[in-house]
Formats: structure tokens, C-alpha cells, sequence
């Protein structure tokens, strides 16, 4: 069996949000990347607001993680109740949407959450 991908690479930042939200009708699915630093933005939330009303699944993609090490400093247990939390942040902001309370929550253990460091050259899932 083969599969066509097509990606849609839309810019974070906030004066790019209608191109996001209309490459979002396109799409079949939303990778969302999130800061692990930052933490979830203006324009996160437009993504996820636009992509639960088109009925789209949404795969977290929590990048940069290696900030959480090398600039914040964070010990181990910090940088994991940092990571759950942004995990959380976006579950919220999913069920705060209309029609959000039927969205499946994110969840690394799930599979559709995963964690990533482009300048260090890794990603994993929890599967």
C-alpha cells in the first residue's frame, strides 16, 4: 500500500495565521510544533482552534527541547513537569474550542504527542 504526503509548512508567527488557517483546509491533519521553551503562542492557538473546527486529527510535535537543557538549565524533574505542562497547556487549549470536548487528547503515551531537538539532531515518541 502507498501514501501521498504533502506538507504544508506554514510560518509560527503571528502575521502568517491566515496562510496557516487556510493551508489548514487543505490538509488532512495538523502536525502542531511547539517551543518546549515557550511553550504554546497566539498563533498555536489559532492552529488548534481552526484545526478542531475543520475536524482535523492534531499530532503535538514539542521541539527544541534541548532549550529546556542547555539555556533554561532545568534539572530532570523540572524539565518533565515543563514538558507535561505544555503537553496540558494544548490540551486545554483544544477543549476550550467548540466541538474541542470530542477531540481525542494529546497524550505521549497515546502516540500522537512527540518531542524533538533539530540542533541536536533527535525525536522520539513514547511508542
Amino acid at each position: 500500500k502507498s501514501h501521498l504526503v504533502n506538507v504544508l509548512d506554514c510560518p509560527g508567527h503571528v502575521c502568517f495565521s491566515d496562510e496557516t488557517c487556510s493551508a489548514l483546509r487543505a490538509a488532512d491533519g495538523l502536525l502542531l510544533c511547539v517551543d518546549a521553551a515557550e511553550g504554546a503562542m497566539l498563533n498555536t492557538e489559532r492552529a488548534v482552534k481552526a484545526a478542531v473546527a475543520a475536524g482535523l486529527s492534531i499530532t503535538l510535535l514539542i521541539t527544541k527541547v534541548d532549550r529546556l537543557i542547555l539555556e533554561l538549565k532545568l534539572p530532570p524533574a523540572d524539565a518533565y513537569h515543563k514538558l507535561r505542562h505544555t503537553v496540558e497547556e494544548v490540551n486545554g487549549l483544544v477543549q476550550a474550542c467548540p466541538g474541542g470536548e470530542g477531540h481525542p487528547r494529546l497524550d505521549p503515551a497515546r502516540g500522537n504527542v512527540a518531542f524533538a531537538s533539530c540542533q541536536s539532531g533527535w525525536s522520539f515518541t513514547l511508542l
